[in-house]
């Protein structure tokens, strides 16, 4: 097609859409009839549209015109189609709902299921920020009703109103429902972020909540000299501690580490026998190398509750990093003790022991944990490790075996599988090893070294035997 064979196209349309406007016709169906024929008409021959030729295109233009004036066609409305599975990206829709949400919340501030439904909303709209703000608030405002409810159960039942006491405890366990969910929304968030340290904060203060939330009281023993008297059989929090916790945890998850601290040490001068303000304190103290401080507020919450399996392993943690091997092991000790199925506490005695040389020890450690976690594949390393540096190596080898079946890309198993073969002077065996742990792992350089002094050795080995034949 020529350019003033389009151009006389183009000036056709533009006269007829003129006279559609005069006589309402549809404009627009002749401009989507004439836009698939300007496509069509380089490829298709002219004969096939039955136009002689390229001279005659005004004529069948001004036919075709003729019939549609005479003619006219009633356009018909297409219905927009939605796919199926669509998600749900309609603005207005979406935007009423958050009218909805927050006109609600204007109404009741103190629901935390509105703040929970509106951070899922802007959770689904990819508006994480806003999600994550939402969130927080529906876990603090949760957090008070609690307290408030619990302080409000408590005086009913010292009053023998037991009916309306029970009544405000199935409202708290209501509240505790949306303190769960504002906490997994929060951590679904942060995962989707990609700040797993956050997930891992957001379970572990779930489960704090929710331990705290539900008896809101915390258990008190042998309170340190200097604190107070602490015989009380419980110890409530008050609901300024309350707000000052929920402050100190999102400055910790803001990794505002002394910002949070110095909420810690305000909410141990309100109430100095929280053992959970000296525990986070003592916690952040240790994670930046404040040894002294964090041992200090750690033991005070390990005597304020002494039956505290975790507190102790935190605190023998602190003693470990600071240098004092055998308070940290008395400490490790003492969770076992009070929690045997603790892999946590398990790991870090057995780990601390075969650092300090007391192989013995830490391999009845390691035989422990093997038998509370048999499928622990590290707990078999470790256990096989020790038996290694012991001299037994067959039963290393029986261990690195097992921890093999239950994770066969664990690199260090496979070097130290080759090791045992090594010392056991299997050295076609440890051969094999050393090349699978450098596979999975080429950065271990002593298994380099180790492979071709075996292969050496295996040289040799066969030599000798040739010669011996």
């Amino acid at each position: 097609m020529s350019i003033s064979d389009a151009r006389a196209i183009l000036a056709t349309s533009r006269n007829y859409a003129a006279l559609s406007d005069r006589r309402g016709g549809n404009r627009l169906l002749l401009v989507l009839f004439f836009a698939g024929l300007l496509v069509t008409l380089p490829v298709l021959p002219l004969r096939f549209l039955g136009i002689p030729g390229p001279d005659d295109l005004s004529h069948f233009f001004q036919g075709l015109i003729s019939k549609l004036e005479n003619h006219p066609v009633k356009a018909v409305a297409a219905k927009p189609v939605k796919p199926k599975s669509a998600p749900i990206d309609d603005a207005t829709a979406m935007d009423k709902a958050e009218g909805q949400l927050l006109q609600s919340i204007q109404n009741k501030p103190d629901d935390p299921a509105l703040y929970n439904q509106l951070g899922l909303l802007y959770a689904s709209t990819g508006e994480y920020d806003k999600a994550v703000s939402e969130l927080q608030k529906a876990i603090e405002i949760a957090r008070v009703k609690v307290n408030q409810l619990a302080d409000s159960e408590g005086k009913l039942r010292a009053k023998g109103e037991t009916d309306k006491a029970a009544q405000l405890l199935l409202e708290r366990s209501k509240v505790n429902v949306e303190l769960s969910a504002g906490h997994s929304s929060l951590a679904r968030v942060y995962d989707l972020l990609g700040q797993h340290d956050r997930v891992v904060a957001q379970l572990e203060q779930l489960n704090s909540d929710i331990a705290f939330g539900s008896a809101l009281s915390t258990k008190v023993a042998n309170a340190a000299a200097g604190i107070g008297a602490a015989s009380a059989a419980s110890h409530k929090l008050s609901l300024p501690v309350m707000r000052l916790l929920a402050r100190a945890e999102a400055l910790t998850q803001a990794k505002r580490i002394p910002e949070a601290m110095d909420q810690y040490k305000k909410i141990i001068q309100l109430d100095p026998v929280a053992a959970l303000g000296h525990e986070r304190l003592g916690q952040l103290a240790g994670s930046v190398n404040n040894f002294y401080l964090a041992e200090q507020e750690l033991e005070i919450a390990a005597r304020l509750e002494p039956a505290n399996a975790a507190m102790h392993c935190a605190l023998g943690e602190v003693y470990s990093q600071d240098g004092q091997a055998d308070m940290a092991i008395e400490q490790y000790e003492k969770a076992i003790s009070l929690d045997p199925n603790s892999q946590d506490a398990g790991f870090r005695l057995g780990n601390l022991l075969c650092a300090t040389g007391r192989l013995n020890s830490a391999e009845q450690a390691y035989e422990r944990l093997t038998k509370i976690a048999p499928d622990s594949a590290l707990a078999h390393n470790n256990l096989a490790t020790v038996k290694s540096m012991s001299g037994d190596y067959k039963g290393a080898v029986g261990e690195f075996r097992q921890a093999l079946v239950l994770k066969p890309d664990l690199a260090s198993s496979h070097y130290g599988l080759g090791l045992a073969f090594y010392n056991l002077t299997n050295y076609p065996a440890s051969m094999r090893e050393f090349r699978r742990a450098l596979a999975l792992n080429p950065g271990l350089t002593d298994a380099q070294v180790k492979l071709q002094l075996a292969s050496k050795r295996a040289g040799v080995a066969s030599m000798s035997g040739a010669g011996l034949n």
